[in-house]
């Protein structure tokens, strides 16, 4: 396996001249934020202005190391929440749910139970290799048909570049007008429809424990899946897996 992914490595630099792991392919314009903004939780400019950040103060991190910069700025990327003008959300919107299939076998058999049916990925198609698709205008939405199935795993709606001193990641610059994706049901993630033929739309989980009455839809859809959709990893299990048990992991 470490031979299959080796290909795929010059797409997950952090740093460097080429292209970078989940950031624009061009340097950016602009002052770099502090790093602590790859940080979903972290209090934003206004908070910090207003002397509002009680509970999560600003200046927790005055410097990241390149893999947990690596793993906020997936994070943030995956779940990108509301920021403002221009300031896209992910292709789920902000603080989606999502659900995973635990065979209990160990990390490889997680990771592979909702990994979806297809073929061998060109690390060339990967968003961060190319030019940023940018949405100032109308009409820029970007569609499956115009990406690749990965795309749903490494979606880059905020336009980023990280600031790098001696290995470490000391800043972030961010410009607004990242991919607008449209139309996008991401594998991990149940959906629901407001009524019959209505565009699919992700579930959010609300604050405080899953209850039965939630917890049945997020592991069961309804007849045909009209109205609701439980994720696509996991009708996958169902068919691959041949009755074998597993957990099921709800997170968001």
């Amino acid at each position: 396996m470490r031979d299959r992914l080796a290909s795929c490595a010059p797409a997950f630099n952090v740093f460097g001249d080429g292209p970078r792991f989940l950031q624009d392919l061009e340097d950016l314009d602009g002052a770099p934020n502090p790093p602590e903004m790859l940080f979903i939780d972290s209090a934003g400019a206004n908070a910090a202005r207003n002397n509002a950040d009680l509970m999560v103060h600003r200046g927790r991190y005055a410097a990241l190391g390149p893999a947990l910069a690596a793993m906020a700025l997936y994070t943030f990327q995956a779940h990108a929440p509301a920021g403002g003008a221009g300031m896209r959300t992910s292709m789920r919107g902000g603080g989606p749910m999502a659900t995973l299939i635990d065979p209990g076998l160990g990390l490889w058999s997680l990771v592979w139970a909702y990994v979806p049916d297809g073929h061998p990925g060109d690390p060339s198609t990967l968003p961060w290799m190319n030019p940023t698709r940018t949405s100032e205008k109308n009409g820029s939405e970007r569609y499956p048909v115009q990406g690749t199935e990965a795309e749903a795993f490494f979606g880059m709606p905020r336009r980023l570049r990280l600031v790098e001193e001696d290995g470490l990641v000391t800043g972030v610059v961010q410009r607004p007008y990242g991919v607008n994706y449209a139309d996008w049901v991401h594998p991990l993630t149940p959906y629901y429809r407001m009524k019959e033929g209505a565009e699919p739309l992700p579930k959010h989980p609300k604050p405080g424990p899953l209850g039965y009455r939630n917890w049945l839809r997020v592991v069961v859809q309804d007849y045909e899946g009209r109205l609701t959709e439980t994720a696509r990893s996991l009708r996958l299990w169902d068919q691959r897996s041949d009755g074998a048990q597993a957990h099921l992991i709800v997170a968001g």
